[in-house]
């Protein structure tokens, strides 16, 4: 499985995170954890990018996307599915020492391979 984040259509980092493979049961949830890379380095953005981030900094609120790539392979089934979910995000700017931080659900959209078995 495969993470990225990106603003504005740019990614955070050239290489997607890496998330180990895992078994998973039917009917249950999993939570995964992701940390971002490069933060400390710079993104390049588009013009059209840049103005997008001062709106957004003005306001203290950025849209990120996340988007999870990864292959399901069903028991007891040979075909090997792919699977897209991405999800928009919108984190916002805090004080470590004055607020914690506060999250909130999102809706993601989860895109399947039209593949025979999947």
């Amino acid at each position: 499985m495969d993470a990225s984040f990106s603003f504005n259509g740019s990614r955070f980092v050239d290489e997607p995170t890496a998330v180990r493979g895992f078994l998973h049961a039917a009917h249950k949830t999993a939570t995964l954890r992701v940390t971002v890379g490069g933060v400390s380095k710079p993104i390049k953005l588009s013009a059209a990018g840049v103005k997008e981030f001062a709106a957004q900094n003005e306001t203290g609120k950025f849209d990120v996307e996340l988007r999870l790539d990864t292959v399901l392979q069903y028991k007891g089934r040979k075909a090997k599915c792919p699977l897209v979910v991405i999800c928009p995000l919108k984190l916002q700017l805090v004080d470590p020492d004055v607020a914690a931080t506060a999250f909130q659900k999102t809706k993601c959209t989860v895109l399947r391979a039209k593949k025979s078995g999947c």
